[in-house]
């Protein structure tokens, strides 16, 4: 899709020059817009995204953006967690969801061309788009719900805790 443009937020400088060579290994690929340490802005200024699971994929949720979560890991890491694990997702926003919402490409899934089919499927279904933001929207709001509170009275149990200690 020659209307696609790409950027990508990077973690620090050993991250950007380690894809710059990756990226001249391969040829054809489009440009991308690297920025080092600024991956908020990266997420905001994205119509869709594609990381790795963990916190990000919160993030992502809460700034309603679209998302395909990609994450491999050891076999034998991926093994331990796998059994240690009791929920079927890796993906906050589909352990907050308790049902696939977005798609994960994770093990042996995680190869390029199964985390670009998913994210075409995504951009070029405007329906499922539409229905990931509401659900994002929804999860958001009972996230939100009466979290300053929440806040205060986990504050004031600890501070109880520290002085009757």
């Amino acid at each position: 899709n020659p209307t696609l443009r790409f950027i990508s937020g990077l973690a620090n400088e050993k991250t950007l020059q380690r894809f710059n060579e990756l990226q001249s290994e391969v040829d054809g690929l489009p440009e991308i817009d690297m920025h080092v340490g600024k991956t908020h802005q990266v997420m905001l200024a994205a119509d869709y995204i594609m990381l790795a699971s963990g916190t990000a994929t919160l993030e992502a949720m809460l700034l309603n953006r679209p998302m395909v979560v990609a994450y491999r890991l050891s076999w034998l890491t991926y093994y331990i967690v796998k059994s240690l694990a009791k929920i079927p997702y890796a993906s906050l926003p589909n352990i907050l969801a308790n049902r696939h919402l977005v798609p994960e490409c994770l093990q042996r899934d995680c190869t390029a061309g199964n985390i670009a089919a998913e994210m075409l499927a995504i951009i070029n279904d405007p329906e499922r788009t539409s229905a990931m933001k509401n659900s994002f929207k929804h999860l958001s709001a009972s996230l939100a719900v009466d979290a300053d509170r929440n806040a205060a009275e986990a504050v004031h149990e600890l501070l109880n805790k520290a002085r009757n200690a």
